[in-house]
């Protein structure tokens, strides 16, 4: 069922095509510079990705009672995408993206794309509190 990103997605349903053209936009920061889709991901999480995108190359940096020539990282990172043409998620539904997040490694973050103008934030309110209590605020 999985399609490959495309500037001309085939999709019908709006918000399948939106979140098409999002990952598109993020792919291409990506081709470009890696570390700009780590800016961008960084103003969308509210700081909270870091430096998680790209390969880090460091010299002489002490690993667990050791201190390596070189090293050559890159972070796990997992972001579920969430897209909806009007202001309303269900619950469920965002739960079972948390559920399947936790099983992901390193950083990980969903992303709920939406018109948000007319819904406060107490709209999520039940979604932050599940990710306090059930995930450890991760």
């Amino acid at each position: 069922m999985s399609r490959d990103i495309s500037l001309f997605s085939g999709y019908s349903q709006k918000e399948n095509r939106t979140t098409n053209y999002c990952l598109l936009v993020l792919r291409m920061l990506y081709e470009e510079n890696p570390k700009l889709l780590d800016e961008a991901l960084d103003a969308l999480t509210g700081g909270k990705t870091g430096d998680t995108v790209g390969v880090r190359f460091q010299q002489q940096r002490r690993r667990k009672g050791s201190v390596p020539d070189g090293v050559i990282l890159q972070a796990p990172f997992a972001l579920y995408i969430e897209t909806k043409n009007f202001d309303w998620f269900h619950d469920g539904q965002l739960e079972s993206h948390l559920d399947g997040l936790e099983g992901e490694r390193g950083l990980r973050v969903l992303l709920a794309l939406a018109n948000f103008d007319s819904v406060g934030k107490s709209r999520f309110a039940h979604i932050e509190e599940l990710c306090e209590t059930k995930y450890g605020g991760r």
